[in-house]
Order: structure tokens, then sequence, then C-alpha cells
């Protein structure tokens, strides 16, 4: 199978009085996707995609300057766009009651908006320059009888700087769950 997608995706933020003055921010540009999907037996299918994706910084990234949890920060109403390149590969296995999937992913990202510190309590908006964060997902899921299911999933990501490789902030620490479900009839589950 294949699929794809394409838009357009169109923002203008506006900011009218207060530390920033009277801006207004206008952005475009073009997103969208491919993904090509085999199934090579009736139990396994394998999914490659390819995206192209746009985020505009929001309106606090650009214009916000005040108080926050840990101190006082300033936005920044230069701020570029973000673009990304995404790829990703997904296997999925499913015999009987037993579902088993797979999945790995790197994304590339152009202009990555960043919060920095500039001092302990200070903080500030950049774009930082050019991001990659690669990970993968491990699930495991199966029915039990008496209306009960397992599943188990484990995950790890990475993010690092495009050009020096220093880790990028915010990324997920490595991490595992096992989630017993029952379902007492169509209407009523527990976890």
């Amino acid at each position: 199978r294949l699929s794809g997608g394409i838009r357009v995706d169109a923002v203008r933020n506006t900011n009218e009085g207060g530390y920033f003055g009277d801006r207004s921010v206008s952005n475009a540009a073009l997103a969208g996707l491919v993904a090509v999907t085999l199934v090579p037996t009736a139990q396994l299918t394998i999914t490659g995609q390819a995206a192209r994706g746009f985020r505009d910084p929001i309106l606090s990234d650009r214009f916000y300057r005040g108080p926050v949890g840990r101190g006082f920060i300033e936005g920044n109403p230069d701020l570029k766009p973000e673009t990304s390149l995404q790829f990703d590969l997904t296997a999925r296995y499913t015999a009987g009651r037993v579902l088993l999937a797979a999945a790995g992913y790197h994304y590339r990202i152009t202009d990555l908006v960043e919060r920095y510190a500039v001092t302990p309590t200070l903080f500030r908006f950049r774009n930082r320059g050019r991001g990659e964060l690669r990970g993968v997902e491990i699930e495991a899921q199966t029915t039990l009888p008496r209306g009960f299911a397992l599943a188990a999933t484990a995950e790890a990501s990475q993010g690092r700087d495009g050009t020096d490789h220093t880790p990028l902030d915010d990324i997920a620490p490595p991490a595992v769950s096992l989630t017993l479900r029952y379902a007492a009839g169509a209407r009523v589950a527990s976890y």
C-alpha cells in the first residue's frame, strides 16, 4: 500500500502593545508525508514513512515577557519557524492473541526553537540551528482468559545538536511499562 498527503500551513501572530510593541509575524510552508506498507505475510506488516513538518513558534515563545515557575522568561519576536524531516519504520506481528510491534524513528529539525538559561533565573528563546532525535519503541500485547489483557512497552530516545552533538533538553528518559487491563462486559474496563 502507498499513501501520502500534502498541505500548506500558514500562520500569523500579532502582538499589540506590551514590551515588544506592535509586531506581526507571518509564515507559510509546505508539509506532507509519504508512506509505504508491505504485507509479506497475513500476520506481518512493515511500514516506512518519510515526512516534512513545520512548526511556527507559539505566541508565548515570541511575545511573552514575565514570571515563570523557575524565574523570569523573555520571548523572542524574531524566531524562525522550525522545519523537520522525519523517517519512521514500524513492524507489527499478530498471531492469535498476541501482538508484537517495534518502531524506530529519526527526525532532523532545522531552526530548532529552544528555551535557554541566560542566568539561573532568566530564560530566553532562540533558534538553536539543527537538532536530531532518534528513538525506538517496542510493544507486546496479549489477551488473557476471563476478560484480562496484558501489555508491555519499552521506549528509548536520544536528542542531539546537529552540529556539536551536545544533548538536547526535554528528551524523555528511557521507560518501561506493564499494564494489566480487565474488561467487565462491553462498557466497563479497569487498568
